[in-house]
């Protein structure tokens, strides 16, 4: 059974555009409302990579990378924001993430990077 795409986004329309684009792939979901959310998710060994938001209140995106390396989580993790910044692009890279996209992200591009993500 393939592995979920956990969907991190505050817009509950985003996270369900999202959600649609990748279950007609034929991929798993599961969508969070925030970080926190995903964070207490009881089955992460079932994630196969996190696309998350960057800006998100409470726990932002950058947050929840640190907070799931601190968990011993070993997980891919995409980036989508509105609001790119170079500081941001370098921290989220630098510390391991695997693709940095502009919203509104373009569909095929985020289905190749989940695609890398989970090959």
């Amino acid at each position: 059974m393939p592995r979920l795409i956990a969907i991190v986004d505050d817009d509950p329309l985003v996270r369900a555009s999202i959600d649609s684009l990748v279950r007609s792939e034929g991929l798993p979901t599961a969508v969070f409302a925030g970080g926190e959310e995903l964070l207490g998710f009881d089955r992460p060994d079932e994630i196969g990579c996190v696309v998350t938001d960057l800006n998100m209140p409470g726990m932002t995106g950058l947050e929840l990378q640190g907070a799931i390396a601190a968990m011993g989580w070993t997980v891919p993790i995409l980036f989508m924001t509105a609001f790119p910044t170079p500081e941001a692009q370098m921290q989220a890279l630098a510390a391991g993430a695997l693709q940095f996209l502009t919203k509104p992200v373009d569909p095929d591009e985020l289905l190749d990077a989940i695609g890398q993500a989970i090959a």
